[in-house]
């Protein structure tokens, strides 16, 4: 099995359940998981999710910017468990 389809049936939906209740506790955190070791590093198949701090202070934030370094705009969708969607989108960090 590949780790995109691994990660799509068992982890997205656990993240799912994660930033629901980081969002309800205002829990900042960043997740990162890398889906295809075929790549070289610098172009590596990564899905990343963050919540950080409104004002920018963390150490939460710089981890997120190691991961997408430079100004980047980044769509993201959420699975929730009940199968319904939601499109969160990153600002730009730069």
């Amino acid at each position: 099995m590949r780790r995109e389809d691994i990660y799509d049936n068992n982890i997205a939906p656990r993240m799912a359940e994660i930033i629901r209740i980081c969002k309800e506790n205002d829990i900042p955190f960043v997740a990162s998981f890398q889906l295809d070791d075929e790549r070289p590093a610098e172009n590596a198949f990564l899905c990343t999710t963050s919540i950080v701090p409104k004002d920018g202070a963390s150490a939460l934030l710089e981890a997120f910017a190691r991961i997408y370094p430079g100004p980047h705009m980044s769509k993201i969708t959420v699975q929730r468990a009940d199968g319904s969607k939601e499109v969160l989108l990153l600002s730009v960090i730069s």
